[in-house]
């Protein structure tokens, strides 16, 4: 299990931002059962099944042993692969 959480003083903009509700502020990874759970910056909790990290363009696959959320909390990061919150929400139709 991995856990990742935005430092304080990216929270702080996040909560703030008119789209919070597309920003991850903190984020729970367990790859026993395939699932990451984000808390979204309007508080929700979205459950994103892993098998959505498919590998990129040039090949580069998730590493889920480096979770991470970077940028004010507009992408999850996994080793060198790296994923939009607001791609993620579309692939989960969640998002507008």
């Amino acid at each position: 299990m991995f856990i990742h959480c935005l430092p304080s003083e990216q929270i702080k903009e996040l909560v703030r931002a008119p789209n919070k509700h597309e920003l991850f502020v903190f984020g729970v990874l367990c790859q026993d059962v395939n699932l990451l759970s984000v808390f979204a910056g309007d508080g929700k909790i979205i459950d994103i099944n892993l098998d959505i990290f498919e590998p990129s363009g040039d090949g580069t696959t998730p590493d889920f042993d480096r979770f991470e959320i970077i940028d004010y909390g507009q992408t999850l990061k996994f080793g060198n692969y790296e994923a939009s919150s607001r791609t993620i929400l579309k692939l989960l139709k969640l998002g507008h």
